[in-house]
């Protein structure tokens, strides 16, 4: 699998002739994604074949330590971890089109390299100071009446 095919493999187990039913299933399976993350899953696939093909490593199916040290090598490469986190869910996406019950990326040694990532370099939300009763009543000396 070179190139990751967003549609699931519907017709694979169907016979030839395609009629509306299964024209109308196809078209439906292909807007399952929209086309951003049809895009970026695209790009994120091509990186990790890159990836793999660079050490040598099957990339379907993956093993878990080898999406444990993808997911780690993007960490160390100045990637957010937002990304690497939809780079993991597209591993996992392309495992389960490719027909594999379990994807690399379930396995806990994959799931603890995530959760260290996101700890790590993933952004803490900026919390906001609640408004208090004397918070409000600052703010509404403060508006023209």
């Amino acid at each position: 699998m070179n190139a990751l095919t967003i549609v699931p493999p519907i017709a694979a187990s169907m016979p030839v002739s395609f009629d509306a039913e299964l024209a109308a299933a196809l078209s439906f399976a292909e807007q399952e994604k929209s086309e951003g993350t049809r895009r970026a899953y695209r790009s994120d696939w091509r990186i990790f074949l890159a990836w793999c093909a660079a050490r040598g490593l099957e990339p379907l199916p993956a093993t878990p330590d080898a999406v444990a040290r993808f997911l780690s090598s993007q960490a160390t490469g100045s990637v957010r971890a937002s990304t690497i986190g939809r780079r993991a869910a597209v591993i996992a996406y392309a495992h389960k089109l490719a027909g594999h019950r379990e994807p690399p990326s379930n396995a806990e040694t994959v799931r603890a390299v995530m959760r260290g990532i996101r700890r790590t370099i993933g952004t803490a939300p900026d919390r906001k100071a609640p408004a208090t009763a004397d918070v409000i009543l600052e703010m509404l000396k403060r508006c023209p009446t």
